[in-house]
């Protein structure tokens, strides 16, 4: 909420998967306000794992951080191995996407979710 607030970041669409995000975004500064969320959410989740003593998941995070990452003694971001962080009205498939996604109507809670996307656009 705040990097939408304060930071003028837009969000058209995102999905959570086991070990990664996507995300269609857009900001002034996209990459500042990337570093900005990324650096908020990793110390909220190690505050959070800390207390509720989640020692096992600090231990993982701990072990498998970066070794050049000497200023924290966890990692909880990985140093992104493929971001798109390119205008998307560049990308003709992609602006037909988001066009798609703007479109449709949003979930209500009191109803099934939204069918499918077509994977052709």
């Amino acid at each position: 909420m705040y990097c939408r607030t304060h930071k003028g970041l837009k969000i058209y669409a995102w999905v959570i998967l086991e070990n990664h995000l996507h995300a269609i975004l857009a900001a002034p500064d996209l990459s500042q306000v990337l570093a900005d969320f990324k650096r908020h959410t990793a110390r909220r989740l190690l505050e959070q794992l800390q207390a509720e003593e989640c020692d096992w998941l600090l231990n993982q995070l701990h072990y498998f951080r970066a070794k050049h990452k000497a200023e924290s003694a966890y990692q909880v971001w990985q140093a992104p191995v493929g971001v798109f962080v390119h205008p998307i009205v560049d990308q003709p498939p992609l602006c037909g996407y988001l066009r798609l996604l703007l479109r449709r109507k949003p979930c209500h809670p009191s109803r099934s979710h939204s069918p499918p996307l077509s994977s052709s656009f």
